[in-house]
């Protein structure tokens, strides 16, 4: 079996559940006998290089990456040109050039960051190979990925021009910022193990700022960019959306006539994690996130205000939450404030299994349209229950009562008085673990490619990998 792998960039250039999801399934491939590869945009290097194909092995896998790519990604800051993500002329020359020598029997997108979405057109005129997609976020329909306005409310707005270009207006300008990636990713892992006052040093002094974009007038190829995004997301043979939330809300720009399936994606190091057993629940509540201070968007915002309403209403002895992964530089100076709150800064996946040893709570504060978020999956693993805003994919795993509970308006007060209601009475949390335990994992990775396999035989319509 020969497949070629679409997305952005590798870790650790880069880092977060779509690149891991990615880069697991490949290796899980390559270890079956498929014959793996993987086109990227990735690294920029400084002093003008021109756009080039570099080809290199990463254990198994054969690596096609564009270097010094044309196209600035800028993540959820979005972008200037969105023209460019429509149609690329030396990209798509990369593209074909990387398929005529593959020669794969099926093409698997995971993401279009950094690269036009006019490769799907290619891929489907010029080569008739069979697509299967993965909805990992919601770039094709939003330029900053999470379909946020500039408020910070769910966008499904029709007036894109102005709206687009006032959220993009914080997009990279240069490629600094990527050349900065490129050039201190290998010191990441020994950064990690720094103490945390060096790291956040560190982190200060390369961070890198631009000036925000002027903001004047509209800007139809924001438009045009969504439109030409939704007639190409048609030509795919099978799309796969991470949770139900996702394929409504793509639905309900697609229309009834383009169906999505749903697979609830997993990550090997999962099946790693194994649950501890406890018999009881004491003060102080030991709440845990990962990841939760990383972004407003992440949650940060709701889950710091609660502590604060719990301190405020004379439960600050009676709780500690402990905080794993990135923290927004907005929120480091009301964490510093907050005594109860532990921050432990970055972590590792191969670490969570004794990381989470202790922990009661799980706390998942989102409040974007989150696409599933594997923190979740990764705490329940550990049998810890989660209180989880009812916002994207999160739903699908947090079951009121039986694996947790739901912050269903998504408020800090809401989320105050869930912790409160579990300090206060200790045993609601015993009584959820307890039936997380016995009950069977989510889903084995095992499992999850099985299920996989069989919308790849869909997409090429034929059992050819049986």
């Amino acid at each position: 079996m020969n497949i070629l792998h679409v997305g952005w960039g590798f870790i650790p250039w880069r880092s977060g559940g779509l690149a891991t999801y990615a880069h697991d399934l490949m290796d899980y491939q390559a270890e079956q006998g498929w014959r793996v590869d993987y086109f990227c945009a990735g690294r920029h290097y400084p002093f003008g290089r021109p756009s080039t194909l570099k080809e290199w092995h990463r254990g198994k896998i054969r690596v096609h990456e564009i270097i010094n790519s044309p196209i600035l990604h800028g993540g959820d800051r979005g972008t200037l040109r969105p023209d460019l993500e429509l149609t690329e002329a030396e990209t798509e020359k990369m593209f074909i050039q990387t398929v005529e020598k593959v020669k794969p029997d099926i093409l698997h997108i995971h993401e279009l960051a950094g690269l036009p979405s006019s490769l799907i057109d290619l891929a489907k005129e010029r080569f008739g190979l069979p697509i299967l997609m993965t909805l990992a976020d919601y770039f094709l329909l939003c330029p900053t990925l999470k379909l946020f306005d500039v408020s910070g409310h769910l966008c499904m707005s029709v007036d894109l021009a102005s709206d687009c270009l006032q959220c993009c207006a914080g997009a990279p300008k240069s490629r600094r910022v990527s050349e900065l990636r490129t050039l201190t990713y290998r010191l990441k892992p020994y950064v990690l193990k720094l103490p945390e006052s060096i790291r956040l040093f560190i982190a200060k002094s390369l961070h890198v700022t631009e000036r925000r974009a002027e903001v004047t007038g509209k800007n139809r190829a924001f438009v045009q960019r969504r439109k030409t995004n939704l007639e190409r997301l048609e030509k795919i043979d099978v799309l796969v959306a991470r949770s139900a939330r996702v394929a409504q809300l793509y639905q309900q720009h697609l229309g009834d006539k383009k169906r999505i399936e749903v697979l609830n994606p997993t990550l090997r190091h999962i099946d790693q994690i194994k649950p501890s057993v406890r018999k009881h629940t004491s003060r102080p509540i030991r709440f845990v996130t990962l990841n939760g201070l990383a972004s407003v968007a992440k949650g940060g915002e709701v889950l710091l205000r609660a502590v604060e309403l719990l301190s405020e209403r004379g439960y600050g002895e009676q709780f500690e939450l402990i905080v794993f992964g990135g923290c927004s530089a907005v929120f480091r100076g009301r964490l510093d404030r907050l005594k109860n709150v532990n921050y432990r800064g970055p972590y590792r996946a191969a670490d969570l299994d004794h990381l989470l040893e202790g922990m009661d709570v799980g706390v998942v504060p989102s409040v974007w349209e989150e696409v599933f978020g594997y923190v979740g999956p990764e705490m329940l693993a550990k049998g810890i229950p989660v209180i989880g805003n009812a916002v994207g994919g999160i739903t699908e795993y947090v079951i009121e009562g039986q694996t947790g509970w739901l912050n269903r308006s998504s408020t800090a007060e809401e989320l105050a008085g869930i912790m409160a209601g579990l300090i206060d009475n200790p045993d609601r949390v015993t009584a959820v673990h307890a039936a997380i335990v016995h009950q069977p994992p989510l889903q084995t990775y095992a499992d999850h490619f099985l299920s996989l396999v069989r919308l790849y035989e869909k997409a090429a319509g034929n059992p050819f990998m049986r």
